[in-house]
């Protein structure tokens, strides 16, 4: 049996179990999705945007609404689209190898949880946009990195490591699709405001007024060194001290940054390759952010090929 049709094998019976487990295990973020995107079309329409994610994330809201049958089922099936892309590409970039790590990966850290969140089809993409980076081709690199943070916002750790990494290649800072990107990004970012004042700012106010994760590092700074106690809260249990919450936060998220900013540094220095750059700064942003779920590792993926590349 040769590696691809294994990997096909396992791709299949991950798809197949996901699709029981979205079926007997539901999981509310679905029931969620699909609130929002009833919602979204009801009269009057194109109005009631999501609160807690960028507007772009409702078209894969709405998508699952074409399928006559079970929108659980049409969202799984969604999902497991786009992580068949993810597989088919990077095997063909990255090897083997790398196709079979994934699978192995996402099935031990994301059994049930892949096929009802739609955190996999902004992984697809920002890996698209990072391995275009890798390559050299920076529009399509920018392009797919523009499209990650307008679904899901966490892309944006990977800017400052494209620029530096273009930066090194070409000689020169990439300033027009630095200001390309971050104008696409704007306007996108401000759709919602076209038929709903305000509505753009929705994910993060969302963010900025939510408590502490318990799972998150923030949290574990709370519990060890401050009398916190448990909440509730924003769909979540959450960790709190009070008044301390905010600036143990802030100052999680700027040791999460300066590490970002070291890789890009060492990413400019050429003493990084890219790939593993990006799953450090993403790995020190999700450990020191306040917020912390599980399905938050689709997008902390096994980057790292098999051949030697920055």
């Amino acid at each position: 049996m040769s590696a691809k049709v294994r990997i096909g094998l396992i791709l299949a019976l991950f798809s197949a179990a996901e699709i029981a487990l979205t079926l007997h295990l539901h999981e509310v973020d679905v029931q969620i999705y699909h609130q929002y995107a009833v919602a979204f079309l009801t009269p009057p329409r194109f109005r009631a945007w999501p609160q807690e994610y960028p507007g772009l994330a409702e078209l894969l809201f709405v998508l699952p609404l074409a399928y006559p049958g079970s929108y659980r089922v049409a969202f799984a099936l969604l999902t497991l689209f786009a992580l068949t892309l993810l597989v088919v590409y990077g095997v063909r970039r990255s090897g083997d190898a790398w196709g079979v790590r994934l699978l192995w990966y996402l099935a031990v850290g994301s059994a049930g949880l892949l096929a009802q969140r739609y955190d996999i089809v902004a992984a697809t993409v920002t890996y698209l946009g990072l391995d275009a980076a890798r390559r050299g081709q920076w529009r399509r690199a920018w392009a797919c990195l523009v499209i990650g943070v307008l679904l899901k916002g966490y892309p944006l750790v990977f800017w400052p490591l494209v620029a530096a990494a273009q930066r090194r290649e070409r000689g020169r800072w990439p300033w027009l699709h630095l200001a390309a990107a971050v104008g696409a990004a704007a306007a996108g970012l401000a759709l919602p405001d076209l038929t709903h004042p305000g509505a753009a700012l929705n994910a993060w106010r969302y963010l900025a007024e939510r408590s502490i994760e318990f799972e998150s590092g923030p949290a574990t700074v709370l519990y060890w060194f401050f009398a916190s106690r448990f909440t509730s809260g924003y769909g979540s249990v959450n960790l709190s001290a009070g008044p301390v919450d905010h600036l143990v936060a802030l100052g999680m998220l700027g040791v999460g940054l300066g590490v970002v900013g070291l890789a890009a540094w060492q990413v400019l220095r050429g003493r990084w390759p890219l790939m593993q750059a990006a799953t450090l700064a993403l790995g020190a942003v999700l450990l020191t952010s306040k917020v912390f779920s599980a399905q938050y590792l689709l997008g902390w993926l096994r980057w790292r090929p098999r051949h030697r590349s920055t």
